[in-house]
C-alpha cells in the first residue's frame, strides 16, 4: 500500500506529459494537398515514427519517364549550349529545360492528357532498365478535371511521356521504309533509277535522319522496287500527302494518339 502514492504520482506525471504533447501536436499543410490513404483511426494511440496518413499536393504533380539513354544524349545534346563553363556540374545551368515540350498522356485513353515541362534528370539510372530517369512537372493537374471524361492526374496513373527539341540544325528526314540495307532508290534528272550509299544518324519510329549521302531537292523513292536496276527507265509520281506527313511527324506536330 505504500507504493500506490508513489505509483499513482508518476502516473500522474505521465498522463500530464502526454496530455501536454497532445495539445502541442497538430499538422499544418503548407499548400494545398489531398488526403490519400489514411492509416489511423479517431482515439488510435501513434507510436513515433508511425506512418498517419498520404497526401498529394494539388499545386503540381511529378511523373517520371524512364528513356534509353542514346535517346537522351540526342534530346538533351539539342539544347545544351556548344561551350560550357569550366566546373559546371549543375544540369540546370547546362541545358535549357524549358526549350523541351513535354505531353503527357493516359494510356489506354485516347485524348486525355496533360502538357508539363522538364524539370530535372533524376540522379542514377534505372537499376533494371539502365534508362535515364527524366523527371517531367504538371502544374494545377486539377485544373481542368473533368471526371470521368478528364481525370486530374494523380499517383499510380500509367501514363505515356512524348519529349520534344527542335534541332538546332535542319535535318533530312526520309522514311524508314525507304532505305534498303544503307541505300536510298533515287530518281534522276532523267528519270532514270540511281543506288546511293547513305550514312543514318539514327532512326526514330518511321523516321531515318540521313547524316550524308543525300542533298535536299533530290528526289528518293519510296515504293518497293522489284527489281531494283540501276538506271532503268522509271515514271515518278510525287506524293504530297506523304510529304506532309513525314513534315508533320519531323516537327512533332503528330498528337499523341496519332503518333506511328
Amino acid at each position: 500500500l505504500a507504493l500506490l502514492p508513489a505509483q499513482h504520482e508518476r502516473a500522474s506525471v505521465r498522463l500530464a506529459h502526454a496530455r501536454r504533447d497532445l495539445a502541442d501536436t497538430h499538422f499544418v499543410a503548407p499548400y494545398d494537398l489531398r488526403l490519400g490513404e489514411v492509416e489511423v483511426e479517431l482515439h488510435q494511440f501513434v507510436s513515433v515514427g508511425q506512418r498517419l496518413f498520404e497526401a498529394d499536393s494539388l499545386a503540381a504533380a511529378e511523373v517520371e519517364a524512364r528513356l534509353p539513354f542514346s535517346m537522351v544524349r540526342r534530346l538533351l545534346g539539342s539544347v545544351a549550349p556548344a561551350e560550357l563553363d569550366p566546373g559546371t556540374l549543375d544540369l540546370s545551368e547546362r541545358i535549357d529545360f524549358d526549350s523541351i515540350d513535354a505531353e503527357l498522356e493516359l494510356v489506354g485513353t485516347p485524348g486525355v492528357g496533360w502538357t508539363g515541362r522538364v524539370v530535372r534528370v533524376a540522379s542514377g539510372l534505372d537499376p533494371a532498365t539502365r534508362a535515364v530517369r527524366i523527371v517531367v512537372r504538371v502544374e494545377d493537374p486539377w485544373r481542368d478535371a473533368r471526371p470521368p471524361d478528364h481525370p486530374p492526374l494523380q499517383r499510380d496513373m500509367y501514363t505515356r511521356v512524348r519529349l520534344l527539341a527542335l534541332s538546332p540544325e535542319p535535318q533530312i528526314v526520309v522514311p524508314a521504309s525507304a532505305l534498303h540495307q544503307g541505300e536510298l532508290y533515287l530518281v534522276d534528272e532523267q528519270d532514270h533509277l540511281v543506288r546511293r550509299l547513305v550514312s543514318v544518324a539514327f532512326q526514330q519510329g518511321d523516321l531515318a535522319v540521313i547524316e550524308s549521302g543525300l542533298t535536299p531537292g533530290e528526289r528518293v523513292i519510296v515504293d518497293d522496287l522489284q527489281p531494283a536496276i540501276k538506271g532503268m527507265a522509271l515514271a515518278p509520281r510525287r506524293d504530297a500527302a506523304l510529304e506532309a506527313r513525314l513534315a508533320a511527324q519531323a516537327l512533332g506536330d503528330v498528337a499523341l494518339g496519332e503518333r506511328p
